[in-house]
């Protein structure tokens, strides 16, 4: 497997925490190789990346303006299947994907598509307009406002019992048992799980079918 990332922090401490949920999962490190985000990757760039026999898997967290670069990629050198972040592209990016790359890309993606997104976003659009706000970020909104009626109904049930892990215990049982859980399909917390959401859907590129893997 190959890992492609952003030179910078960011890319870098993305990469190194993928790296480390394959060892987890008994997996081999990725072969890592930076981006930099001013120069898209050229046909030389393929060469020294992917230099020999197609590699079975190329995870390639590029921004949107960069994923044309993609159709640069020799066609001795293809991969057998690339993976990309919906979380670093938008429609548009998407969109510009080489069409001869779609049969064997994937893309790793929280919510499944942008219709049950709105759908999930239907609760805090009427909170947001009955109270007048603009709704400017969907989804930072929609997760602040699941997070702040989460501790508040949390705190009006500890009453003044404040200490920390009778906290986290409410908080985990209403995660579990809540109707609305902003705009992810799944999330739960747990002893020593303090990761609400922990997988993505894996979608075909090409036909569009979706599963769904926890890591």
């Amino acid at each position: 497997m190959v890992q492609l990332y952003p030179d910078t922090d960011e890319g870098r401490t993305l990469a190194a925490a993928f790296d480390e949920a394959l060892v987890r999962a008994g997996a081999q490190r990725s072969e890592r190789h930076p981006i930099a985000r001013e120069r898209p990757p050229d046909e030389r760039y393929w060469k020294k990346v992917l230099p020999g026999e197609p590699v079975d898997a190329l995870v390639a967290w590029l921004a949107a303006k960069q994923i044309a670069a993609l159709g640069t990629i020799p066609a001795s050198r293809l991969p057998a299947r690339l993976y990309l972040s919906s979380g670093m592209l938008d429609p548009e990016g998407i969109a510009a994907l080489p069409e001869a790359l779609h049969e064997r890309s994937y893309l790793a993606r929280r919510i499944l598509t942008e219709v049950s997104l709105q759908r999930r976003l239907r609760r805090v659009n009427a909170w947001l307009r009955a109270k007048h706000i603009a709704l400017t970020a969907p989804r930072i909104q929609a997760n602040t406002f699941f997070a702040v009626t989460t501790v508040t109904d949390v705190m009006a049930h500890i009453r003044g019992n404040f200490y920390r892990d009778y906290f986290l215990e409410k908080v985990e049982h209403m995660v579990d048992n809540v109707v609305w859980k902003s705009v992810y399909p799944e999330m739960s917390l747990a002893p020593g799980q303090r990761t609400a959401v922990k997988g993505c859907y894996i979608i075909s590129i090409a036909d569009n079918r979706a599963s769904w893997l926890v890591p």
